[in-house]
């Protein structure tokens, strides 16, 4: 995770949601196949001290079943801690007193079995998988073109999701279909929506800086949690892939036409490592990070040497490394900058003998560490940190 308020972040953690397809595993003939290492990682996850919730837009089974599927791959995981649409679907036409037509899977029909659903007021629309024929799109086209106010009900708006035998059609082309035929917008229930969202965390008991999203979806994951507050965190798994709008420069994908609420906070190539990194993370000592930098001034300006150095070892939880090698350099010099060359450098501290290039004030990259920075301040200067950090 390259986010580098990544660790103040995980200070401050407290709950995790998570998708489910794509995420924990990919759906498809049978009960799909668990994604290698997610089951653990869960595990990890539920054994520490954050809250977890499990956030689907999945709408071809009831609650129970998709459960009882999922504890079959392995996973354990309870109805309560999974948060569907259909229930909060049923919910709100209880609330509004609403008849529906139902074009859903028929897995999912005895989710609705306790609802009226004579003369329909309204239509609920979610992954039909085969049931989306011309016929029966053209059945809720003609309910809903028949009411002096037509209500669309989206079980979620996702435009395709990945099984083991590829990408398939989700409900989001159907919903926009029924749109464009009866001239109306429609209510999406589940993800991306924030009412969705927010009954997730109000049953957490959280507030959204304090809870992080990790899913597949650019915009209906990753999207919908950062339009409520939280952090969302996108996985190169399930139906991960560059749209139009993005491009990809030295591995990292850079948004270009994606709205600033649906560029996600960092990218993953997997979420398995994440729940050891965070503990680790959390770990860590709050030490702050110009504490060290205050010791290399003070150090300097006492010695007023012409070239001496001093190596210290500390944890930096701000720079997002659990180690930082820091190195001080006191140059009695003039009130001018002075450029460190690679060959002072590599005479005054032979381990670096790696280093490809320098420059002040320059990110340079090394074979087997990440980066080096390289910056010289003057002696005479107010605060003299001359330092060179080299993350492990």
């Amino acid at each position: 995770m390259a986010d580098s308020g990544w660790p103040d972040y995980a200070k401050s953690l407290k709950g995790v949601i998570l998708d489910l397809c794509g995420v924990l595993y990919d759906s498809g003939e049978g009960d799909g196949v668990a994604i290698p290492g997610s089951i653990e990682a869960v595990k990890k996850l539920k054994e520490s001290d954050l809250q977890l919730r499990f956030c689907t837009n999945e709408t071809q089974a009831t609650r129970e079943k998709f459960v009882a599927k999922l504890r079959r791959l392995g996973f354990g995981i309870c109805v309560s801690e999974v948060f569907p649409p259909a229930p909060a679907a049923i919910a709100v036409l209880k609330e509004r007193g609403l008849r529906p037509h139902l074009l859903v899977h028929e897995g999912l029909l005895p989710e609705f079995d306790s609802i009226d659903k004579s003369k329909p007021t309204c239509v609920i629309i979610g992954d039909a998988a085969d049931t989306f024929s011309y016929q029966n799109l053209n059945e809720a086209f003609r309910v809903l073109i028949s009411l002096e106010n037509p209500v669309l009900f989206s079980l979620g708006q996702g435009r395709y999701y990945k099984e083991t035998d590829g990408l398939k059609l989700d409900v989001g082309v159907y919903m926009k279909a029924l749109e464009y035929a009866c001239d109306l917008k429609a209510e999406v229930i589940g993800k991306p929506s924030a009412t969705f969202f927010h009954s997730v965390l109000s049953d957490m008991g959280l507030q959204p800086h304090e809870v992080l999203m990790i899913g597949d979806d650019l915009l209906n994951d990753v999207g919908g949690a950062q339009n409520c507050g939280m952090k969302g965190v996108q996985v190169r798994t399930g139906k991960y892939r560059l749209l139009p709008s993005q491009r990809c420069i030295s591995g990292i994908v850079v948004h270009s036409a994606v709205s600033s609420s649906s560029s996600p906070w960092t990218v993953i190539s997997t979420w398995l490592d994440f729940p050891q990194r965070l503990s680790s993370l959390r770990s860590l000592p709050a030490l702050p990070c110009w504490l060290p930098l205050l010791i290399s001034g003070v150090l300097c300006r006492a010695l007023r040497s012409s070239v001496v150095a001093a190596i210290s070892v500390v944890h930096l939880r701000d720079c997002g490394a659990l180690g930082c090698l820091l190195i001080f350099i006191s140059l009695d010099c003039s009130l001018h900058p002075v450029r460190l060359s690679p060959a002072t450098l590599l005479s005054t501290f032979p381990a670096s003998s790696a280093l490809l290039a320098s420059s002040p004030h320059r990110w340079i990259p090394l074979p087997g560490s990440p980066l080096i920075c390289c910056c010289v301040f003057p002696l005479r200067a107010p605060l003299f940190f001359p330092v060179v950090f080299i993350f492990q």
